[in-house]
Parts: structure tokens; C-alpha cells; sequence
């Protein structure tokens, strides 16, 4: 079930000195913009609150853009919570709720994240690692993940050369060089991607 009763959830703010911190903001932005698009013709039915389910790691992303000013660089705040389980509507029960379709919305705002992960990676993150591990040929294995994400969303898909000499790029259980041809939102899920981002901060950069 997600959310549960079982696990309380964790705040997690988020700061400046995040290295995500402009990208996570500005995703949370344009879901909240889309999302509202979506519910246009009633406002009453939107809930501005957005969860993100894990496929491969652990924790439920949640978060409301209401509370977040896009326009200025204070802390903000999302939570996330241990997961049991993976969401699935038909197990929603009808008569208390209005189902609407999000593919569209979800595919937009995995577009939209993408495309700031690949900011994130070439301008706050890269140089870091290289110097951090004196070539990016020499980072761990999940340097050589975030080194493919980003490779992966340049080019709408995972293309790994084989004669790579580094380590596998591999995160939780996924191993990239595995899954060539295919297209990371495949394999991940956008709360994955958060999860992601959080522990490459805590474990990479700190």
C-alpha cells in the first residue's frame, strides 16, 4: 500500500547547498503547472499533493507545490516514506474517487527531469566526481550509473560500449550496461530518480 500506516514519514529538506536543489525545484514546478492544466475545467478536484512511487528502491517521494516558492532559494521540503509495495489503480475503490488519466503528465515530467538531470550532472556534479576519484573511469560503481543516466537521457536510450573500462554502472539492484537499448523510465520510476539524486549527495558529495 502506498502510503501506509506502517512507516512514519521523513522529512526531508531540502537546501541550497543540495547540488539538485534548482533541478528537483524546477521539476516540482512544471508537475504542479501540468497537473493543474489537467484539472483545468475543475479546480475543485485538484489536489496540488504529488506521490512518486519507487520501483527500485525503497521509499515513496512526496511532495506539494503549494508550499514550495519557485521564486526564491530558502530550504524546501518533500517526504519520503519506506514502501511496501507498488501502487496499482484498479485497486482503488471507485465510488470514493475520480481516476484521471497521468500518463501524459507523468511522460512530460520525466521529459522535464531528463532534461535537468543532464544540467545537474554536466554542470554541478561531473567535475567533482573527476576530481574526487582522479578520472571518471576510476569512479565507483554508482558514479558510472549517474554517468550513464546521463548519457541514457542525451540520447533516448542506453547505449553502453562494451570495451568501457570502468566498473558496471549499477544502483540498488540495476545494472545499466544490461538494458542497452532501452529507455531508463523503463527500468526506473521519476521517484527513483529522486531517491537517487538524495543518495548520491549523501554518499558522493559529502
Amino acid at each position: 500500500m502506498i502510503p501506509n500506516d506502517i512507516y512514519t514519514p521523513e522529512k526531508y529538506i531540502i537546501t541550497e547547498s543540495h547540488t539538485f536543489y534548482k533541478q528537483l525545484k524546477s521539476v516540482i514546478r512544471q508537475d504542479y503547472l501540468i497537473s493543474k492544466e489537467i484539472f483545468e475545467e475543475n479546480q475543485k478536484l485538484f489536489n496540488p499533493i504529488k506521490i512518486l512511487a519507487a520501483f527500485i528502491s525503497e521509499k515513496t517521494i512526496c511532495f506539494n507545490p503549494d508550499l514550495i516558492n519557485i521564486n526564491n532559494s530558502e530550504p524546501y521540503e518533500i517526504e519520503r516514506q519506506t514502501q511496501i509495495g507498488i501502487g496499482k489503480v484498479e485497486n482503488i475503490n471507485s465510488e470514493n474517487f475520480s481516476v484521471v488519466s497521468a500518463i501524459p503528465e507523468y511522460e512530460q515530467l520525466c521529459s522535464l527531469a531528463e532534461k535537468q538531470f543532464i544540467d545537474w550532472w554536466e554542470n554541478e556534479v561531473c567535475q567533482r566526481i573527476i576530481t574526487k576519484y582522479g578520472g571518471i573511469n576510476k569512479a565507483n560503481s554508482k558514479c558510472q550509473f549517474a554517468r550513464q543516466l546521463r548519457n541514457a537521457f542525451g540520447h533516448s536510450k542506453i547505449n553502453i560500449q562494451e570495451n568501457l573500462r570502468c566498473v558496471d554502472p549499477i544502483w540498488q539492484y540495476l545494472n545499466l550496461k544490461k538494458f542497452p537499448g532501452q529507455k531508463i523510465f523503463e527500468l526506473m520510476s521519476l521517484g527513483d530518480l529522486v531517491n537517487f539524486w538524495i543518495d548520491f549527495e549523501e554518499t558522493e558529495l559529502n
